[in-house]
């Protein structure tokens, strides 16, 4: 535990990632708050979904900034992802208040003039940063931010022990979806269906050559797909590129739909509960991450592939970005080479015969990281920074 010492100089968090929103960012930064509170001075300004976030983007500099001069006991500032540090660099012009950010992956390598260098520039300047997987920390040295400001610390996996696999689960995906499970390879995954996700690109060049299966994606989908199919056709290409990467707009939605309606291999679940998502893992023979290189995108660690390892699920991921931090190649999953549908192809297949899905299933069982030890390593470096 932090020691005493530090419980008379309070913590400011600020984030737009937050329940009720989902996702991993989201988890994460709830997560840390929530450990937080429970062991020292904290404040915090949330963004909790209950208005357009743009009103909240547009007043969080204004009253990050106030809030700091007002309570003098505020001696670190925290910024959930670089988007939310960008707000707060005017804070920089308060000598007092140190300030850190958590990164991810896109938000150092966002490939947009201004943005990387405002990276460079004063992103550098925080002071210090932590970045949840290994490849995200030489992402930030790559871009100028000196490494012994970076410190690395993964996110949690941890699921509620008492979850049980409900036999009504299929039943239920055969009934809402209209589509029979039988004893199919359930292969599934977890996500915002945006590009550098792969979830098309494995619908369309892997799926087919596998027989006897059914691929599940559980996410949140295109809500707007009207609107954004506008922009697309009005916008010059790398406008509308870089505005749906910033937005993480789910673009994939689109071939995923159209897939879908072509035969009953591919289930788009959507957004799903709790509940639902921890059922999904368990009845999961295959999690797959087919993530492909986009640049000026990148995917930041993995958590959802290490939470189906745990449920019991065998992972396949490709070997980009920052999600060897999660998967060790013949540790707790498999890395595969991106954007290889033969590769992809063939590891399958091999995995179907002779039983090998439940050898591997025992082998690769994952164990749990609690989010109250990974809290635990934020507040002894926030401890460390402050003394």
């Amino acid at each position: 535990m932090v020691s005493n010492s530090s419980l008379d100089k309070r913590l400011l968090f600020v984030t737009h990632k937050y329940p009720p929103s989902t996702g991993g960012m989201q988890k994460q930064s709830f997560e840390l708050i929530e450990y937080a509170k429970k062991n020292i001075k904290t404040s915090s300004i949330i963004y909790r979904s209950n208005y357009p976030k743009i009103f909240f983007l547009l007043s969080v500099t204004f009253r990050s900034f106030f809030k700091v001069l007002v309570d003098r006991s505020i001696k670190l500032v925290h910024a959930n992802d670089g988007l939310m540090a960008l707000f707060l660099t005017p804070l920089l012009l308060i000598k007092r208040v140190r300030l850190c950010a958590t990164v991810h992956g896109l938000d150092v390598v966002f490939d947009f003039s201004p943005y990387r260098w405002w990276v460079r520039r004063c992103l550098s300047k925080f002071s210090f940063l932590i970045s949840v997987s290994e490849a995200t920390c030489e992402e930030c040295v790559k871009i100028g931010i000196p490494g012994h400001k970076i410190h690395f610390i993964p996110n949690a996996v941890e699921l509620p022990d008492t979850i049980k696999k409900d036999a009504e689960f299929r039943n239920w995906i055969e009934e809402k979806y209209e589509v029979s499970l039988g004893n199919k390879l359930i292969i599934s995954s977890v996500g915002r269906p945006v590009p550098r996700k792969g979830f098309g690109w494995f619908a369309k060049n892997v799926l087919p050559s596998i027989p006897h299966s059914v691929y599940l994606i559980a996410g949140t989908e295109m809500e707007s797909s009207g609107v954004m199919l506008t922009l697309r056709r009005i916008l010059p290409r790398s406008i509308f590129e870089k505005l749906c990467k910033m937005l993480g707009v789910p673009l994939d939605t689109i071939a995923l739909t159209e897939i879908a309606k072509k035969g009953n291999q591919l289930v788009l679940l959507g957004k799903i509960s709790k509940e639902k998502l921890l059922q999904t893992y368990l009845h999961t023979d295959l999690f797959v991450m087919p993530n492909l290189h986009v640049k000026g995108d990148f995917e930041g660690f993995g958590l959802v592939a290490l939470e189906a390892g745990v449920s019991g699920a065998v992972c396949l991921a490709a070997d980009v970005d920052g999600i060897p931090s999660a998967i060790k190649d013949g540790v707790n999953g498999f890395l595969l080479e991106s954007g290889k549908p033969d590769v992809w192809i063939d590891k399958i297949a091999k995995l179907s015969e002779k039983d090998e899905i439940s050898k591997a299933k025992k082998k690769f069982k994952a164990d749990q990281i609690t989010w109250d030890e990974i809290g635990e390593r934020y507040l002894r470096l926030f401890e460390a920074q402050l003394f």
